[in-house]
């Protein structure tokens, strides 16, 4: 039904025409009384726009008011020469002059009528007007995303909505991914190898002189005259350390015995005969017989 429009007329009785013209933007009405100069026209109805003596209907997506204003955020006007404009529906908005509300794509979430934000990193959104969700154990997300990510071999997820996957460190590594507890995402490097990254998803040999101990971050290594092969644990004795070390013996030797040679020398000294007891008077006056053949005469 074509809106109405009343004529006051206080000085002859008021005789008009109406005119009804139909078009794709609705129903138009023109008054007209017997002089035109005493119309007494009243405003037109919710949804119109007045125009000299003629009522419009609103575009869509405007307010019902005497200038069409356009219809606020978080609202809707999807059709012409509506009364009124529509809030919009749950988890939809709208940001003025609007016709339909949009529904809040993945990856965001519904904050007012008028806005929709990311979902915050460690969250996800799959499905378009749904609210962020935390990411489960063992998987991370960036701001925005639409789907989490298993963490990369060498890191874990403890805790739901983490946004930054925990490393294993130095010292250790790992091979599996979507990891949720660090006994099963990091085992201790091994003996003969190292692992110098905080991500380390292959142990690196120890190269040659050189030793790596079990969770070594780096190699180290062997002391002077000490050697390994590659993947060694501890270094040995090079063959140079044995010659040195039989070399330098023999010269110890060597040297002790010259020591003890001047010692032994330098403390030798000539031995004096023992004094003589006096001798008695006979022997001194009656020489004694010395020992010898005996005279047996002729």
């Amino acid at each position: 039904m074509p809106p109405r429009l009343w004529l006051h007329s206080t000085t002859a009785l008021a005789v008009f025409l109406a005119h009804f013209t139909s078009s794709a933007s609705g129903y138009s009405m023109r008054l007209v009384t017997e002089d035109d100069n005493t119309n007494d026209c009243k405003a037109c109805f919710p949804g119109f726009y007045g125009n000299n003596n003629t009522c419009g209907d609103c575009p869509d997506g405007s307010c019902p008011d005497a200038n069409c204003t356009g219809c606020p955020p978080g609202t809707m006007n999807p059709d012409h020469g509506q009364p009124s404009c529509s809030a919009c529906p749950k988890n939809h908005v709208s940001y003025g002059n609007a016709t339909n509300c949009t529904l809040c794509p993945s990856g965001r979430e519904f904050e007012s009528a008028q806005s929709c934000v990311n979902c915050s990193s460690g969250f996800f959104s799959a499905v378009a007007g749904d609210a962020c969700q935390a990411c489960p154990l063992g998987q991370f997300s960036v701001s925005g995303a639409t789907s989490c990510t298993d963490c990369p071999p060498a890191s874990y997820a403890a805790s739901p909505g983490t946004a930054v996957c925990t490393s294993c460190g130095v010292g250790y590594f790992g091979q599996l991914q979507g990891q949720f507890a660090q006994f099963n995402a990091c085992a201790i490097c091994p003996g003969g190898f190292y692992c110098p990254e905080q991500q380390t998803t292959a142990p690196k040999p120890c190269p040659a002189d050189c030793y790596c101990k079990e969770g070594s971050a780096d190699w180290i290594a062997c002391p002077l005259f000490f050697g390994a092969s590659t993947q060694s644990t501890d270094c040995a004795p090079s063959l140079l350390f044995y010659l040195l070390t039989v070399a330098g013996g023999v010269v110890l030797i060597v040297v002790l015995i010259a020591v003890i040679y001047r010692f032994r020398k330098a403390n030798a000294k000539p031995r004096l005969q023992p004094p003589m007891s006096p001798r008695p008077e006979s022997d001194r006056l009656i020489p004694r017989p010395r020992d010898g053949p005996v005279y047996n005469g002729l």
